[in-house]
């Protein structure tokens, strides 16, 4: 995810330039994980969760920097910030159990814990509360949980609690084992449509019904597209979301989001909407088929910047023509060029892969027909219907 106090503009007949919120060039921060969540507030940022994918650089700035200085130390634990005291086997809320620190950054850890009571494992995010402006980062994870409070979807990760003790916010969520999509796409390179549809589907119908609870979720990107061994997907961290009924917590002009999967209108400064999530959606749609990112750079504000002003590159010719020109329609530059809604890219993305199922098995059978193999026996029926007879035309007793 990217934090920068500044925006994209587009000057008149040239390229975006960014509009600096510090006297001298401010890098756009990049961080690319699973239940992560990067804030920051007057030029300050800070980590929460993991940061496992190595594709983006890490970038915090220390807590603090304001305007006109910008401390570009990257500081750790042993540089100056105090650990908070969680161990292993400790009970959070007389119910949770820590049982082994997953990550941990400038802000905060997460943990794979036991609930005792329900006889299951979580995810354990802990806010730090010992860093500067603690309340903010508060009201931020405090978002983060109201967001994601209602948003009981089998392709959303589940929140079950949040908690607060001794300044500390706890967020107990879904424990997700599987591996993200981001392992599929480094692994794999590109992906058979038959493979990546589905994954794609699920996604959008997730971010349907974030969507329609008024949560935008603001980064979605491989890193947070969690895919099981038997392909169900989960959504997740919230963490920079934002919903239609919550007051600002980010500053005007602020970009939130990841460079290489940012929308044009977020890169500029402007209020994320769900056409925002559908772009991104997009971007990890093109990813999956071309096997690289549509917009590449040598720095993320150059990425970002690409977005807002470079056409898309076209896809490859292999991929079919139906599924290119609509991954095409998610990546226009225009929002109102997008499709609708999540929903009709989930209903348009399943009659894709249903026509192409179809002509996989026609493929199937012709190559058996060819090959002097005999086809197997395909029985079909119509279905009997029998309609009753009025009593009268039975020989019924008459009244």
């Amino acid at each position: 995810m990217t934090c920068i106090s500044g925006s994209l503009s587009r000057p008149k007949g040239g390229r975006p330039t960014l509009a600096r919120s510090y006297g001298r060039e401010c890098p756009l921060l990049a961080v690319v994980s699973h239940l992560l969540a990067f804030d920051c507030d007057a030029g300050a940022a800070a980590v929460v969760g993991l940061a496992l994918n190595d594709d983006d650089a890490v970038l915090p700035l220390a807590a603090g920097a304001g305007q006109g200085q910008l401390d570009e130390q990257v500081r750790d634990d042993a540089g100056g910030f105090a650990a908070v005291k969680l161990i292993e086997g400790q009970l959070i809320h007389r119910r949770y159990r820590l049982d082994s620190r997953l990550a941990q950054g400038g802000m905060g850890e997460v943990w794979k814990g036991y609930d005792i009571q329900l006889g299951r494992e979580v995810a354990i995010k802990a806010l730090r509360s010992d860093m500067t402006n603690a309340e903010a980062k508060l009201r931020r994870l405090r978002a983060e949980a109201h967001n994601s409070a209602n948003l009981a979807h089998p392709n959303i990760a589940a929140l079950f609690e949040y908690y607060e003790h001794d300044g500390i916010g706890f967020l107990i969520m879904e424990y997700v084992p599987s591996k993200s999509l981001a392992d599929l796409f480094h692994s794999k390179g590109a992906m058979d449509p038959i493979e990546l549809l589905p994954i794609l589907i699920q996604t959008a119908r997730g971010l349907f019904v974030a969507h329609s609870h008024g949560v935008i979720h603001r980064d979605v990107k491989p890193a947070n597209i969690m895919v099981s061994d038997t392909g169900e997907v989960k959504i997740t961290d919230f963490g920079v979301s934002y919903s239609t009924g919550q007051g600002q917590i980010t500053q005007d002009g602020m970009v939130v989001g990841t460079a290489q999967y940012i929308s044009p209108e977020q890169a500029q400064g402007q209020q994320a909407t769900p056409q925002s999530d559908i772009y991104s959606l997009g971007v990890v749609a093109y990813e999956g088929l071309a096997g690289h990112r549509p917009f590449t750079g040598t720095t993320p504000v150059d990425i970002a910047a690409a977005h807002v002003n470079n056409p898309v590159p076209p896809l490859p010719d292999s991929v079919d023509v139906q599924l290119r020109e609509f991954v095409m329609s998610m990546l226009a530059k225009d929002p109102l060029d997008r499709p609708k809604d999540a929903l009709v890219v989930s209903r348009t993305l399943a009659r894709i892969e249903r026509r192409l199922l179809d002509q996989q098995t026609e493929m199937a059978d012709t190559a058996m027909a060819t090959s002097g193999n005999r086809l197997p026996r395909r029985v079909t029926s119509t279905p009997r219907i029998v309609l009753e007879a009025p009593a009268s035309r039975l020989g019924g007793n008459k009244q």
